[in-house]
């Protein structure tokens, strides 16, 4: 709206301008409100830019003209993520302090197993050893849900874009060509191995154990754990999960 606005003043002003000193002048006072205008658009541009390289640690710029309205809508959406990953990092202090009163022999089974740090063991692992340890030093803590169910995903997809790449001759691939590669796709996890099944469920092993607080982290552990295959505590493909309990023996 300002920027037609501002077009509009610099048109009427060369109209001024055309009976009193022609339409050289007149075209000139109109290029120079273009000028000025494209100038403005480049500097708040550049200011974006320039804030896109590190939006976390730096200011929002204050825009000028047109660009008012978005930097002012750019610095609201700045200001409720970081009151959101406030109260995120609150109520992530207060089930830590929970987990830590957790007594001990309480039976276990994380969250989206295999997505336990200490498990199958980061000393003799490599990758996972990586994992842990550059999650730790990144953010403070240990690798949860979040984190190892986003490198589960981002490494199964590069995996299948990989092998969609390969069976297509170097050619980009598809959207089918890349769900048709996932179909019996086996893609290595700081965790272990998962498999893309042909009903396109993406399986792996799972663990159960038995709390017990660990000094040398601060918060319970995993002890007497018991592990299992995938195929151990999933239906198979074309089996529903009612159907294959049923079938199950001790």
């Amino acid at each position: 709206m300002r920027t037609a606005l501002a077009l509009g003043a610099f048109a009427v002003a060369a109209l001024i301008v055309w009976p009193v000193a022609g339409p050289a002048w007149a075209l000139g006072t109109l290029g120079v409100g273009l000028a000025v205008l494209l100038l403005l658009h480049l500097v708040n541009l550049r200011a974006l830019v320039a804030w896109l390289r590190d939006p976390s640690n730096t200011p929002v710029p204050i825009g000028s003209g047109a660009w008012e309205h978005v930097f002012s809508r750019l610095h609201r959406f700045m200001r409720a993520t970081t009151q959101h990953q406030h109260r995120l990092t609150a109520q992530l202090a207060r089930f830590r302090s929970a987990a830590q009163a957790m007594p001990d022999g309480v039976i276990v089974a994380p969250r989206a197993t295999p997505g336990y740090f200490l498990h199958p063991d980061p000393e003799k692992n490599p990758l996972q050893k990586e994992f842990v340890e550059g999650i730790k030093a990144r953010y403070g803590r240990y690798p949860e849900y979040a984190y190892h169910r986003t490198y589960q995903a981002f490494a199964g997809l590069k995996a299948a874009y990989e092998k969609a790449i390969d069976q297509g001759g170097g050619r980009w691939p598809k959207n089918e060509d890349v769900i048709k590669a996932f179909e019996g796709l086996t893609w290595q996890t700081p965790y272990g191995p998962i498999t893309m099944r042909a009903d396109h469920q993406a399986v792996h092993g799972g663990i159960v154990g038995l709390t017990k607080f660990n000094p040398k982290y601060g918060f319970p552990t995993i002890e007497r754990m018991a592990t299992f295959r995938a195929e151990e505590i999933m239906p198979p493909v074309g089996v529903k999960s009612p159907d294959w309990i049923g079938q199950l023996t001790r």
